[in-house]
């Protein structure tokens, strides 16, 4: 079915559920969400506190694995993937940097891992500054959180939460 809507969307997630056990029975996080993300859409979910904006994301991500439903990445089903497969990139509230690495190699950590060459990983521009510094605790972690999740390319960044003090426009 070349026409159906998973195959030109970024993003589709169809009609997927995900259920948490608890002491009394069971929760139900997502209840079968159908999403349907396409090129060029800049796209937010937003709802209460335990609505399932997070549980949604790791789902995309592949951090949590449906009990129903089916999630496609670029038009490829991933809902067995690992995140490590997943042509994704999720930037967590609590940002996952490494302390003892510059900004420069932060950003260039993904690319690393997906197996690009050091050498063919571009330097940064002589007109950053801050790119040699370490990434401490204390120091501005947004850019190169959300630099190292566009440089690693994919359909684009999933931040949990609005970046605190990302840059405007």
């Amino acid at each position: 079915m070349p026409d159906s809507p998973r195959h030109s969307s970024i993003v589709y997630l169809d009609a997927v559920t995900k259920v948490y056990p608890t002491a009394t029975g069971e929760f139900y996080a997502v209840r079968e969400l159908t999403l349907d993300v396409q090129p060029g859409e800049f796209f937010s979910l937003l709802g209460s506190s335990g609505s399932g904006k997070t549980t949604t994301l790791r789902l995309i991500g592949g951090f949590e694995i449906p009990e129903y439903g089916e999630v496609y990445i670029g038009g490829q089903a991933v809902t067995d993937q690992p995140p490590y497969r997943r042509d994704s990139h999720t930037v967590f509230q609590d940002y996952a940097l490494f302390p003892h690495l510059t900004v420069a190699e932060n950003v260039a950590y993904p690319l690393t891992i997906a197996g690009i060459a050091r050498r063919d990983i571009a330097p940064p521009p002589a007109s950053c500054p801050s790119a040699g510094a370490n990434c401490g605790i204390g120091r501005s972690q947004t850019r190169p959180t959300l630099g190292g999740a566009t440089a690693a390319g994919g359909p684009s960044p999933c931040p949990d939460q609005p970046p605190q003090g990302a840059p405007a426009g």
